[in-house]
């Protein structure tokens, strides 16, 4: 990132634009970086520990994280484990902090390492540069309260662009998004070394690759009043399609693209009728009606462990995981059949000093009671035979019980027993 001394007397004095009201998910501006990773569990840990992230939700696909969001200084950011077509995408962010030396020590303790030492620029930032264990590029910086104030849409996270033809990269986002320029340094060849390109509510910052700071196409998240029409103007553009526009189910009207350059845009538009009649429908449905009036809470020792395990002897389905910063599991939320349980890791802060006064680890040692839970299944033998397989311990044969179920006891490797049972079918 270069300096750039003459963006002062040029933002200063630029009129501001008049924009379309997009339309987006509440807490969300136009553009949202999507860093997709190998290990986004990992990441997930990395932004709370270096910059104080607060974890909004995630949506855990099996051992992985299909979709996470997060929420630094103001700004969302959003997280997924790669997969198929969604590959790795190294992404370089410049995150306006409070303090950008204290954060820069932060990143490094948290394990990034660093580009450059905190230094103040002539643009008006106090700024250094840190590379965190994903290869993702962090440009953390304060700016200044006696220099000019920064344009119109420059929010705490900002994606950064080092392209390699510049100028082209800002034709295609003014053809494609409708973008604006508000800033731009150009020497005599042509070479752009900042420039600063609002979309919506939005900047996108980008300076000529160069040294260290070669291309890292990003995937980015863009909110827009209409994406059918974003999406057909991105193709007349130059972009290729990534996916076509689909409505789905969590609200938005979606598209894909790869622009010409690498880097990919997730078009969306945010239905509010939609996510006002979901808002509705959970209001006339009272919690207890969606999970059942008794949700068992059940304390392990790995609770992501028994979470897997439940998975393969009951095909339990998993639909929420909180894990904290020191790796401990707050919350996971798994289904089997129509039934809900919540599972954490308990509570006991030394597992191996109570195992060394000779505690037992049992539930109730490490924070919580065994539960006896009955739970129906399509096959009982076979669900049966799979918890022994588990390791499981049985405490009732199966056989037909004269109250209609043919039923078995086991207790699994975490001391909570299981009645498996599958009603009787009639005579006749």
């Amino acid at each position: 990132m270069e300096a750039f001394a003459q963006e002062q007397a040029s933002s200063a004095s630029a009129p501001q634009p008049v924009r379309e009201l997009e339309t987006r998910p509440e807490g969300f501006h136009s553009i949202t970086p999507y860093l997709q990773v190998e290990g986004a569990g990992g990441l997930i840990g990395f932004l709370k520990n270096a910059f104080g992230a607060e974890e909004i939700f995630r949506v855990p696909r099996g051992d992985q994280i299909a979709h996470a969001q997060l929420q630094i200084e103001g700004s969302m950011i959003e997280v997924a484990d790669a997969i198929d077509k969604y590959k790795p995408n190294p992404t370089a962010i410049w995150l306006f902090v409070p303090d950008a030396d204290a954060m820069y020590a932060r990143a490094l303790k948290a394990g990034a390492t660093s580009l450059h030492e905190p230094t103040d620029q002539d643009y008006g930032d106090r700024e250094a540069s840190v590379k965190d264990p994903f290869g993702n590029h962090w440009y953390i910086a304060t700016h200044r309260k006696d220099a000019e104030p920064l344009p119109e849409g420059m929010h705490n996270i900002t994606p950064y662009l080092h392209p390699i033809g510049a100028p082209k990269v800002i034709d295609f986002l003014k053809s494609a998004f409708g973008a604006e320029e508000v800033f731009r340094a150009q020497d005599d060849a042509g070479t752009v070394h900042h420039a600063k390109i609002r979309i919506g509510d939005s900047i996108v910052a980008m300076g000529e690759a160069h040294g260290p700071y070669q291309p890292m196409p990003p995937a980015l998240h863009l909110y827009v009043p209409d994406t059918d029409l974003t999406y057909q103007r991105a193709l007349d553009a130059g972009a290729i399609s990534i996916d076509e526009p689909v409505d789905q189910g969590y609200g938005d009207r979606y598209a894909g693209v790869k622009d010409p350059f690498g880097n990919v845009w997730y078009i969306a538009t945010h239905k509010q009728t939609a996510a006002a009649n979901v808002k509705m429908e959970q209001a006339e449905v009272a919690p207890h009606q969606r999970h059942g009036s008794i949700m068992p809470f059940m304390y392990f020792e790995d609770a992501a462990g028994a979470a897997e395990l439940y998975k393969r002897i009951f095909g339990a389905t998993e639909t929420e995981r909180i894990t904290q910063p020191d790796g401990k599991v707050s919350h996971v939320h798994i289904e089997i059949g129509d039934t809900h349980l919540m599972l954490r890791d308990a509570n006991t802060p030394d597992l191996a000093e109570y195992r060394a006064k000779g505690y037992a680890t049992t539930p109730r040692a490490l924070g919580g009671t065994p539960l006896h839970l009955y739970v129906y299944v399509a096959d009982a033998d076979a669900a049966f035979s799979r918890a022994l397989a588990e390791g499981s311990k049985i405490v009732d044969t199966m056989e037909d019980k004269d109250w209609g179920d043919r039923c078995g006891g086991v207790q699994d490797r975490f001391g909570h027993i299981w009645y498996i049972a599958t009603p009787l079918k009639a005579d006749g």
